[in-house]
């Protein structure tokens, strides 16, 4: 079973790209797993802060956490993203933290149907995966989409549901 986050909610829903693959992806596992979508405008409250560590989000984060044995956040960014705007799809790793080995074997089911890379991720705006790694020894994977590429999204749904079904989830301690 899997928590998956989609932390930053913008009014109305406007982090489109995110919410629209969860929704695929929670609609193929079905209610074994769970989903947690921020409620809150990240100007507001960004629960990948100090301020939002008190959030009901991240005490409803923390309790899954205990229950569920890997998780993954849920992004988006703009099609016209300087930075991003040539991948359909970036996997985030905390360096030092991410079992890149669960990252890479990510990259290779997505490799085949979409324009994939992986990126070194900031700790300070990561928050949820750095707690699900470091505090709770849960694996976190992170995956940006890109919103103009929705057309891509049924595959990358695809792809990460049976990439999920068939990874060994492997714990740093025992």
């Amino acid at each position: 079973m899997v928590v998956f986050t989609i932390p930053h909610a913008k009014p109305p829903n406007e982090e489109i790209g995110a919410i629209e693959l969860g929704q695929m992806i929670k609609d193929a596992v079905g209610d074994n797993h769970v989903f947690l979508h921020g409620e809150d405008h990240k100007e507001i409250v960004n629960v990948e802060t100090v301020m939002g560590k008190d959030t009901e989000y991240v005490h409803d984060f923390y309790m899954a956490l205990k229950q569920h044995p890997i998780h993954v956040d849920l992004r988006s960014y703009d099609a016209e993203d300087e930075v991003l705007s040539a991948l359909d799809v970036a996997l985030a790793y905390l360096p030092g933290l991410t079992n890149m080995g669960m990252v890479d074997a990510l990259f290779n089911s997505l490799n085949d149907i979409c324009e994939v890379e992986k990126i070194e991720a900031e700790y300070s705006t990561h928050r949820l995966s750095v707690a699900s790694e470091a505090l709770f020894d849960t694996p976190s994977i992170i995956i940006y989409v890109n919103e103009g590429a929705v057309d891509l999204y049924s595959a990358v749904s695809e792809a990460v549901v049976l990439y999920l079904a068939e990874r060994p989830v492997v714990q740093k301690i025992e």
